[in-house]
């Protein structure tokens, strides 16, 4: 909307119009006076900057952890790279190439980089057998509702939620409609 349009109108007119234009992310006290009109369009406009790789959302509980190493493991070759396992199963690969990083700092043994790369530069992986074993007790603890949480020392808790929308998903303007869904599947893989 430009100033031009604005001229003129009244301040129910503009009201209706900013309604149109940017629905419920606005709260209803907004509209009471052009003062507080004013001050919530500075809180979007601010809100605005927002993370380039932003999903709005955060997995929790090594769900991300058990969906990538299934989604290896059913993934159609041995090696493969994280952006292709990631357009495999729908997941998101900022997160995935962060989730990698940390177990790489910490000393995880989940894959194996291999020393060739692909023409655009990115690491090639391998599975190890310790992600498999691991991967089926996520699958065993998610499917009993659980934490997924596998140290021995840990009593198992029961888990509410394992997706959930993060203070950038609420400027967003996200819904629990706009969750990822969790896959499970527990066949061997059929395309070897």
């Amino acid at each position: 909307m430009s100033n031009r349009e604005t001229i003129g109108m009244t301040f129910e007119e503009l009201c209706t119009r900013i309604k149109q234009d940017y629905g419920d992310r606005l709260p209803k006290s907004a509209y009471n006076t052009p003062r507080s009109l004013i001050e919530a369009m500075k809180s979007i406009q601010e809100d605005k900057v927002i993370h380039p790789y932003a999903s709005g959302y955060s997995f929790r509980r090594n769900v991300l952890k058990m969906q990538f190493i299934q989604a290896a493991i059913h993934y159609p070759s041995d090696r493969f790279t994280l952006k292709q396992v990631c357009e495999y199963r729908g997941l998101p690969l900022k997160k995935v190439q962060d989730m990698v990083s940390v177990w790489n700092k910490r000393g995880y043994r989940y894959l194996t980089k291999l020393p060739k790369r692909t023409c655009k530069h990115e690491n090639i992986y391998k599975l190890r057998k310790v992600a498999i074993v691991s991967c089926l007790g996520y699958i065993n603890m998610y499917k009993h509702g659980f934490t997924l949480n596998l140290h021995k020392w840990h009593k198992p808790e029961k888990a509410e939620i394992y997706v959930g929308i993060n203070g950038c998903g609420r400027r967003m303007g996200l819904t629990n409609d706009a969750l990822p869904e969790i896959k499970v599947t527990t066949n061997k893989k059929q395309d070897r």
